[in-house]
């Protein structure tokens, strides 16, 4: 395995550069965007090698520019804790990176530590130093990653960014987290390090001039999926303009891409080379002709990736196999390779053990290892390495029993590229390679789940079978036994029997005969009082209809006087209508979180009409004015206390009666002081927005004139 051409489902890493091809292109532009901009966000869809990218093609350039790539890796238990350590966890990613790269690199030192301890005199290596240093806004400005007397420019690479979004247990993490990253994304120094300065130095010496301007750069790489998170997050809940401009979108392969990439085993034939490409391209594009001329993107990373490893490791068989059957389905084929590369784990293990563990038990332990790694929502997770129930709660009915044996199984199943092992804060972290494995995973993990299931209740059958075998066991012998008994007891009775039958047959009768007779007697007397009783309900009956007759005759005469009051009443409402003007006072709508929220009614408001009576508004706001339909009329006054009229030209205004409800809209002074406040700031923004642009006009004439000048 450590000498494949191809790694599979594993990303590559920076040591793998040498034969990361096919992405010359996309790593000098990405690299390019990072350069000139301090935020960059890459996003791609799944398994299209972001990772890869950053690793082998990305982290080269950098370093090659005096730039020191970190890489920003939260694990499970970082989402679980208070969203208040981030400074603590990119202090401890810090520390991990750098380690990592001295391993490595034997003869070289790199530290983490403040570019310059005197700043206008002042002693940054004192307590100033370490009060700021407190602060993420200031140490990220101020440090650097530092060797032999170079000094780096620290690019913190935040990749696998979704997990930001789905894998916090509390959406106050993802919130906490965003406000921090705009904290440090602003280029005003924050007013509590200008007040420790202030405590510090004394209010006589002259305040230094600190460092605003960001001396580290950032990348986010996320799944395509996750745009619509991040703009959210980024540009509505805080504003960090850096991640909604400078933005990277990492396609599939080109056709000239995916040749370098199969072209690199030499191996390979090369007609069958064509012939693979020239099948992705018809499949994956719907112009494969144009697709080929331009070199457009087309093929997708993944796939390629796994069917070259699956070519590699059987190149005779792989060559004999037709374009139409290397081209099945996605999940074939990497419910193949998992299978294939899990047996040789299977077989590496035991003959590296050679214990009496079966391959079997093997394989079933690996398995359940692999569950582990993948939640119940079939998303991949980061656990430790000693973790014995990784993120699968013990209610979740996704669990099995025993202890998983990641440990166990870690360092072969990372060699054969199933598992990756990440080292955060000393400790080893495993999880899956690639998120296209989980749903192979979770279908394993739920046939696993119905077998274990069935085999339950197969074994809860047979232990009911056995407890009831035993239970009819015992029930024959207590039978017999009791048919033993019976038996000896009948026998020893027999004579005794035999004497008193007669006396008891003759004392049976006579009694029989006596109960028959009182039986009689009962019934004779339960007819009679039956036959009382239905009189006495059928007398009831007949006076019950006399009554409802009365009644019924009662409810017509009436219904009769009802109609009459009806009609009596519908004509005074017809002539009280003519002479009624309906409305209503309510207080005016407004917008909150960008929705309207209606006026309420408001109650307890007097309305003065000109020349007659003032009306006050019920408690639903409504009153009525006596006034004929077509007649002219006009408001002298509105009062309630602490509510002004929102048009002020209704009072005096000549309006003529009819059926249509008159509205009134009242507001606080607070509320009329809001929306003028508010109508200034969005006047203001236009305006600044306007200035800007006439700015920017101005420098680019600016520049033309220059131009011209030369």
């Amino acid at each position: 395995m450590a000498d494949n051409t191809f790694l599979g489902l594993q990303p590559y890493t920076e040591d793998d550069a040498y034969r990361f091809k096919g992405r010359t292109e996309e790593s000098q532009e990405l690299f390019r965007l990072i350069v000139r901009n301090d935020f960059t966000v890459c996003y791609a869809e799944s398994g299209e090698g972001k990772t890869s990218l950053l690793n082998a093609g990305v982290f080269p350039l950098l370093r090659e520019n005096m730039y020191f790539p970190i890489a920003i890796t939260f694990t499970s238990d970082d989402y679980k804790v208070t969203p208040d350590s981030l400074d603590t966890i990119i202090d401890r990613c810090i520390k991990d990176s750098i380690a990592e790269y001295n391993e490595k690199n034997k003869g070289v030192n790199i530290e983490y530590k403040i570019c310059s301890t005197d700043f206008q005199g002042l002693d940054f290596r004192t307590e100033l130093q370490r009060e700021l240093s407190k602060y993420s806004w200031w140490k990220l400005r101020n440090y650097r990653p530092q060797a032999m007397g170079l000094t780096f420019t620290p690019v913190f690479v935040f990749d696998q960014f979704e997990e930001v979004f789905n894998q916090p247990g509390s959406i106050v993490w993802t919130k906490k987290f965003f406000d921090w990253l705009e904290d440090v994304s602003s280029d005003s120094c924050p007013d509590e390090i200008a007040k420790k300065v202030r405590e510090i130095i004394g209010n006589k010496a002259s305040f230094p001039s600190i460092k605003e301007e960001k001396g580290f750069k950032a990348v986010f790489s996320l799944r395509k999926e996750f745009i619509g998170e991040l703009d959210y997050w980024g540009m509505q809940k805080c504003f960090i303009p850096g991640l909604k401009d400078n933005r990277y979108c990492l396609k599939a392969l080109t056709y000239e891409g995916a040749k370098k990439v199969m072209t690199l085993q030499e191996r390979f034939d090369e007609d069958k080379v064509e012939q693979v490409l020239m099948h992705f391209v018809g499949q994956y594009s719907r112009e494969p002709e144009r697709t080929i001329a331009e070199n457009l993107p087309a093929i997708p990373a993944l796939l390629l990736s796994v069917v070259c490893d699956s070519w590699e490791k059987d190149i005779a068989t792989f060559t004999k196999l037709s374009t139409d059957e290397i081209g099945q389905s996605l999940n074939i084929i990497l419910e193949k390779f998992y299978d294939e590369t899990i047996e040789s784990v299977v077989k590496e293990f035991s003959h590296q053990k050679k214990d009496t563990v079966t391959p079997d038990l093997i394989r079933k332990d690996i398995d359940t290892a692999m569950f582990d790694l993948v939640d119940v929502n079939g998303k991949r997770v980061r656990v430790k390495a000693v973790t014995t129930f990784g993120t699968i709660p013990k209610d979740s009915g996704r669990r099995f029993r025993g202890t998983l044996p990641i440990v166990k199984y870690k360092e072969i199943l990372n060699k054969h590229r199933i598992i990756k092992i990440t080292k955060i804060d000393g400790e080893d972290y495993v999880e899956i390679v690639h998120d296209c494995l989980c749903p192979i995973i979770a279908k394993r993990r739920e046939i696993r789940l119905a077998e274990e299931a069935k085999k339950r209740e197969e074994r809860l059958l047979r232990e009911q079978a056995q407890k009831m075998r035993k239970r009819l066991s015992l029930f024959s012998i207590l039978a017999i036994a009791f048919v033993g008994l019976m038996a000896l007891f009948l026998w020893l009775q027999r004579g005794k029997i035999n004497e008193r039958e007669a006396k008891e047959e003759y004392k049976a009768q006579r009694d029989s005969i006596q109960k028959q007779k009182d039986e009689v007697a009962l019934l004779n007397d339960s007819l009679n009082k039956q036959l009382q009783i239905n009189q006495i309900q059928k007398d009831s009956i007949i006076k019950m209809v006399i009554t409802l007759k009365e009644k019924n005759d009662s409810l017509e005469k009436s219904f009769v006087l009802i109609k009459e009051q009806q009609k009596e009443i519908q004509i005074k409402d017809e002539v009280i209508n003519e002479r009624v003007v309906a409305g209503r006072v309510k207080t005016k709508g407004r917008m909150v979180n960008g929705q309207l929220i209606p006026g309420k009614p408001l109650s307890g408001v007097i309305i003065q009409v000109r020349g007659r009576h003032a009306v006050v508004s019920d408690g639903e706001g409504n009153f009525w004015l006596n006034i004929n339909h077509g007649e002219k009329y006009s408001l002298q006054s509105i009062h309630k206390n602490g509510y002004i009229l929102v048009d002020p030209e209704l009072i005096g205004r000549e309006m003529v009666a009819s059926s249509a409800p008159l509205v009134i809209t009242l507001s606080t002074q607070e509320e009329m002081e809001a929306d003028k406040l508010d109508a200034y700031r969005k006047t203001s923004k236009v305006l600044q927005k306007r200035i800007q642009t006439l700015q920017e006009e101005n420098d680019s004439l600016k520049r033309e004139i220059e131009i011209l000048m030369r």
